[in-house]
């Protein structure tokens, strides 16, 4: 199993189980090691999560993206800080859905660290968690009105550069209309001044 992602009209397949889902590009960068059963969403830069080599261990790294605005794409695995709200193991086979940065990871099964004796039974995943791909922490919440992670003083100064831009438009608008009229006036009265003759009418 294989993950896709779309970037404009190129769509990328990336690991798989089989030879003709590899990726034949030329990469640089980090080391990715061979994986299925993962999952990938595109922020900008294409982000892949979890899946399993093919000895049944978690594969290495968890978190990479690859960056495809580059010539050629580079690819680098992402470190988190800490392991607060995340999956107690990586996951394979899981729902990955971006919502504004953040992407909510769903179901699928853990995939263990190490291998595991040949009695041991998969563990299935009931749990939803939350990735923040701006600056790659796994949260258990986020603000459902601002997704994309601006602050609020990015907000603020928006806002009041949009007032200051729509002030100046009306000035400059009063103005305009202000000169206009201004010269429709002034036509109107020279168009007063020197009639211009039309049958049946006299001059004086």
């Amino acid at each position: 199993m294989y993950s896709v992602a779309l970037k404009d009209n190129p769509i990328f397949y990336i690991g798989g189980t089989g030879v003709d889902v590899s990726m034949s590009e030329t990469t640089l960068g980090d080391p990715i090691g061979l994986r299925y059963g993962h999952s990938a969403v595109l922020n900008g830069l294409i982000l892949i999560y979890g899946g399993s080599e093919y000895t049944g261990i978690q594969a290495q790294p968890n978190i990479a993206t690859l960056n495809i605005s580059a010539e050629p794409y580079i690819w680098k695995a992402i470190t988190t800080n800490t392991t607060k709200n995340a999956p107690l193991q990586s996951l394979m086979f899981h729902s990955a859905i971006l919502y504004g940065i953040y992407m909510i990871v769903a179901f699928g099964r853990f995939v263990p660290s190490q291998p595991p004796p040949a009695s041991t039974q998969m563990t299935l995943n009931n749990n939803l968690y939350i990735f923040n791909t701006k600056n790659y922490t796994w949260v258990n919440t986020f603000d459902a009105s601002n997704i994309y992670g601006f602050n609020s003083t990015n907000s603020d100064s928006i806002s009041l550069g949009a007032k200051i831009g729509i002030g100046i438009g009306v000035v400059a608008a009063v103005g305009i209309m202000s000169v206009l009229g201004f010269l429709l006036y002034k036509k109107s009265r020279n168009c007063k001044n020197f009639p211009i003759a039309t049958p049946g009418t006299e001059q004086y």
